[in-house]
């Protein structure tokens, strides 16, 4: 579909909201976050985003499924590092480290609003 037909599918409800500065952003992110998500990763995909708020800041940001999908990833995977080291492979770091890139790249402004640069910290090249 391009986004001339996916624009016309939505013309009802962009009329009704008169433009809505945010209506109008939130189609677009939607729209145009279509990255498909890696080969590696076999985890539970979601069907629906929703707001996420990073725990340091405070600071909220929307994700699409797909980011919510590698997001809650990236938070599991920190959680099992931190409270069983020993369990947590290499592979499994390789994992983290690929699914904080993936983020990064395909929505950069969420990655930097929800991992603050101590969070950011995490992104290890080695288990210790």
């Amino acid at each position: 579909m391009g986004l001339f037909d996916f624009f016309k599918r939505k013309q009802k409800e962009v009329i009704k909201s008169q433009y809505n500065k945010e209506f109008i952003e939130n189609v677009l992110h939607d729209f145009g976050n279509i990255k498909e998500l890696p080969e590696w990763f076999t985890g539970e995909v979601y069907d629906q985003g929703d707001t996420v708020t990073n725990p340091f800041s405070g600071s909220i940001y929307k994700l699409t499924a797909k980011e919510l999908t590698i997001y809650d990833f990236i938070m599991g995977s920190k959680l099992i590092m931190k409270m069983t080291p020993d369990d947590f492979s290499s592979q499994n770091l390789d994992e983290y480290n690929k699914a904080l890139s993936w983020l990064k790249s395909t929505n950069s402004k969420a990655y930097f609003v929800l991992f603050d640069t101590e969070t950011n910290s995490l992104n290890i090249n080695k288990l210790e």
